[in-house]
C-alpha cells in the first residue's frame, strides 16, 4: 500500500530563525535527507517551494487564487512511501529531518494511506482491460499512467 507522507512545521518558527541557524539546520537534515531518499520503499520525495495556486469553485465559476495557503502554510515537503501496512510506514516516514528534530520549531510528519481509483470511475465505459485495445482503434486518450 502506499502512503502519502506530510513534512510540517512552524512556519513562523522558521522565519524567526537567523541565516546562520536555517544554515545549521538544513546542514543537519542533509544526513537524513540522503538515508530517507535512499531508503527501500520511498517512491517521491520532494520539498515544496514557495507559491502557488489554489482552484477553487465559487457560485459555479472556477476561481485560481495565489498562495501561499493557510491551510497548507505549514507543509514543507511531501513523499510517497510503499509499505506492506501503516506500521511500516511509520517506520520509514520516522526517518525523515521532521521526525526526528527540529521540535522547538514544531517539525512533525503526518502519514497517510493512499487509494488509486479503478481506471473505469475516472472514465465512465474504460475499464482497466479494454483502455489499451481502445487507444489503438482512436477512441480515446491515450492511457495515463497513474501518478502512484
Amino acid at each position: 500500500m502506499k502512503y502519502l507522507c506530510l513534512a510540517c512545521g512552524d512556519e513562523s518558527a522558521w522565519e524567526g530563525l537567523t541565516e546562520d541557524e536555517r544554515q545549521a539546520y538544513v546542514e543537519r537534515c542533509r544526513v537524513y535527507d540522503e538515508e530517507l531518499a535512499g531508503s527501500d520503499g520511498v517512491l517521491l520525495y520532494a520539498g515544496l517551494r514557495e507559491g502557488g495556486k489554489l482552484i477553487s469553485t465559487r457560485a459555479g465559476e472556477r476561481l485560481v487564487t495565489d498562495g501561499p495557503f493557510i491551510e497548507t502554510k505549514e507543509i514543507g515537503g511531501v513523499f510517497v512511501v510503499e509499505a506492506e501496512d501503516l506500521d511500516e510506514a511509520v517506520r520509514l516516514a520516522s526517518l525523515h529531518p521532521a521526525a526526528r528534530m527540529g521540535e522547538e520549531l514544531g517539525w512533525y510528519v503526518a502519514v497517510r494511506p493512499l487509494f488509486t481509483p479503478d481506471p473505469g470511475a475516472l472514465l465512465p465505459g474504460v475499464h482497466a482491460g479494454n483502455v489499451e485495445k481502445e487507444n489503438e482503434k482512436g477512441r480515446h486518450r491515450p492511457a495515463r499512467r497513474p501518478l502512484l
